[in-house]
């Protein structure tokens, strides 16, 4: 009866009315968004390949330079003639040896400076998780995704941050009741953001069916 309880609930606080309305600007906001995400892949494209055809041109016009500048000959050194050790004085009878020179004292040697660890951005998070998608990992993206969102809550990103989770754990993980936790969590990061009514239909999706699958 609680977990009965507990998911309406939740079922209830997930509730939006879905008005056509908001549905087109739902659709005119994800629009808009990636429109802007592929200009700026765009412009980072062509940036990288000046910058490689700006360095591919300074190698050539350095070698060229290098190549038309001849090298002048050294001027061949005159020997000098080796001077002979000049002889040393036999020591008087009854001297005694001289004294050791002491050597020269010891510097305590510097601390050696702590190595600083890096501290993790949302952006390197970002990177870690879309790599282990990329790669087939499914499952190593959850942890820097969920590290976005906890240790990072005001950042605006950390509501995509679980969006991404919750459809990672309902797609590729098949696992609906951690799926509607974390598109309830981005629902509460940002409720008035372009992706709350997707968040809120998901969550309510992954809660039936996590319900029809327990016991």
């Amino acid at each position: 009866m609680t977990n009965r309880t507990t998911r309406q609930r939740l079922a209830q606080g997930l509730s939006v009315r879905w008005s056509p309305a908001l549905a087109g600007r739902v659709r005119r906001r994800l629009d808009d968004a990636i429109v802007r995400r592929r200009q700026r892949r765009r412009i980072a494209i062509v940036a990288l390949g000046l910058m490689a055809v700006g360095g591919l041109s300074y190698a050539f016009s350095r070698g060229w330079r290098a190549q038309s500048v001849a090298p002048q000959p050294l001027p061949a050194a005159t020997p000098t003639p080796a001077r002979a050790p000049a002889p040393t004085p036999p020591a008087p009878i009854g001297a005694t040896a001289p004294e050791s020179v002491a050597a020269p004292e010891r510097r305590p040697a510097a601390p050696a400076r702590r190595a600083t660890v890096p501290r993790e951005t949302v952006a390197s998070l970002f990177a870690a998780a879309d790599t282990a998608r990329l790669e087939g990992r499914a499952r190593d993206a959850v942890a820097p995704l969920t590290a976005i969102f906890t240790r990072f809550p005001s950042d605006p990103r950390a509501a995509v941050a679980a969006f991404q989770l919750g459809r990672i754990l309902d797609d590729d993980l098949d696992d609906p009741a951690a799926a509607a936790a974390a598109f309830s969590r981005a629902l509460a990061l940002d409720l008035q953001g372009p992706l709350a009514s997707d968040a809120a239909m998901r969550a309510r999706a992954a809660l039936e069916r996590a319900g029809k699958r327990a016991p």
